[in-house]
């Protein structure tokens, strides 16, 4: 009997010994000897944020990814853009606007991201020989506050249009259509008209 509490006793010191070197045997004596901690509740209640539109949450993933990196910038070359005006020529008897057609081609070796705040593409000013304003298409027209971008790469163009009104023109006169991308002045190109009767 007594070689068996011998035993006992022994494999009980064998346990608590294997126990102090294990790792959660300091995790249990921290558990025994810290204070229970105090139960805190939130100063305020959270206000609840609400979720943003798809469509603009989209916009901006795209737009903050691809506004990451090294990205081509527009350049200012006249292989990179070009403007035309249609049709011609310009008869102020038979017609009351022209197209204008805007080419801009990505001449860089990188991807090229063109971003808007607004869903305007395009600015034209007509101007007379003596470069008065005589026509803007921003003016009188309401936009869209969403940003928006252009993805173009290498090698690759990409084409906007507008409508110009003819009004208060005369024939025989000069007139300059000057044309640029909206955010990046480099783009402008102008191009010459002259109305005939």
């Amino acid at each position: 009997m007594s070689r068996l509490l011998a035993v006992v006793v022994a494999a009980s010191v064998l346990a608590d010994a294997q126990a102090e070197e294990s790792p959660f045997y300091a995790e249990r004596v921290a558990g025994k000897k810290s204070p229970p901690r105090p139960v805190t509740r939130a100063s305020a209640t959270p206000q609840a944020t609400p979720p943003e539109h798809a469509g603009k949450a989209a916009t901006r993933f795209f737009v903050d990814m691809f506004s990451f990196g090294l990205l081509g910038k527009p350049r200012g070359d006249k292989k990179s853009h070009e403007v035309e005006i249609t049709p011609r020529p310009i008869s102020l008897e038979n017609m009351n606007e022209v197209k204008v057609t805007y080419k801009f081609r990505n001449t860089t070796k990188s991807l090229m991201n063109l971003v808007f705040p607004t869903t305007q593409r395009l600015e034209i000013t007509l101007t007379n020989a003596s470069g008065k304003t005589l026509w803007q298409s921003s003016n009188d027209r309401e936009f869209t506050n969403s940003q928006g971008f252009v993805l173009i790469n290498p090698k690759e163009a990409v084409t906007f249009s507008e409508r110009m009104p003819l009004a208060d023109l005369l024939a025989g006169e000069i007139y300059d259509v000057r044309v640029e991308i909206v955010g990046y002045p480099e783009t402008a190109i102008t191009s010459t008209i002259i109305p005939q009767p």
